[in-house]
């Protein structure tokens, strides 16, 4: 996110973020659920995602997948 923020495409696009972890989405948005070691930096990103208007998308292990699979094969 930092890298993104310090770019150029900053001012021209809004940066996705996917996961395909639950719990990671569920503490960015409910950052109140966050383990206590992990509270600052949840709430930093939390933070970002929100002001700034990022995506923040729950994506399934298999969709990341057959995403991975389709670039390998040149067709994504």
């Amino acid at each position: 996110m930092l890298k993104f923020l310090s770019s150029d495409w900053c001012r021209q696009f809004r940066l996705i973020v996917e996961t395909d972890c639950k719990l990671v989405v569920d503490w960015i948005f409910l950052s109140v659920d966050a383990p206590p070691s992990f509270l600052n930096l949840v709430s930093e990103l939390s933070d970002m995602v929100i002001k700034r208007g990022f995506v923040m998308r729950l994506t399934p292990c298999r969709c990341n997948m057959e995403a991975d699979h389709l670039a390998k094969a040149g067709i994504g």
